[in-house]
């Protein structure tokens, strides 16, 4: 597959009116006292690092306050000590009831769509109230039970295309948030 004709495609269907109608909700859970909270495996969860880098550095304004953001964790004490004690499949969703509150934001990243810990952390988003957004591709279909997720599907099945183009709606989002720095 051409890496370049993939990733220009993918990025190409990206819906910004979509991008920018959950920017703006972010920004007033922001506004209202709220964090963000981010998760993902593997390439996602080095997405997700990035994007709670932009936002708790700086974007592009080299005066931007910080925004508040966690990157839900998986390698450390804590990450280790939730999969032994209740299994990896609740290793985000965990980190979710604990820390999150329904001002909050959960975006979680995710290429197919079909990590068990990701899918159990968005229940556990919704369970809360809270905000919560699925970067995934068309790999994955919707889930009845997550039907209140704000999901921003990538038109590619081919993942580093995928990847790119998440990186991409990231950046759309910082873009967005640059406003309230």
């Amino acid at each position: 597959m051409d890496l370049i004709k993939e990733t220009l495609k993918a990025t190409e269907s990206i819906n910004r009116d979509h991008i920018n109608m959950i920017s703006v909700e972010i920004i007033q859970r922001l506004q209202s006292g709220g964090k963000i909270l981010v998760c993902g495996n593997g390439g996602s969860n080095s997405d997700a690092s990035h994007f709670v880098g932009e936002l708790l550095g700086r974007y592009l304004k080299k005066d931007a306050k910080p925004l508040p953001a966690i990157l839900l964790t998986t390698g450390d004490a804590l990450g280790s000590a939730i999969s032994n004690d209740y299994g990896y499949d609740y290793v985000f969703s965990r980190q979710v009831e604990g820390l999150a509150n329904k001002e909050d934001v959960l975006i979680c990243i995710s290429t197919s769509g079909k990590s068990r810990n990701i899918l159990n952390a968005l229940k556990q988003g919704i369970n809360q109230n809270i905000y919560t957004i699925l970067l995934t591709s068309k790999l994955y279909k919707t889930i009845e039970e997550l039907i209140q997720v704000k999901e921003i599907k990538i038109n590619s099945s081919f993942t580093p295309s995928i990847q790119h183009a998440h990186i991409f709606v990231l950046h759309l989002i910082c873009q967005k948030l640059e406003e309230i720095r």
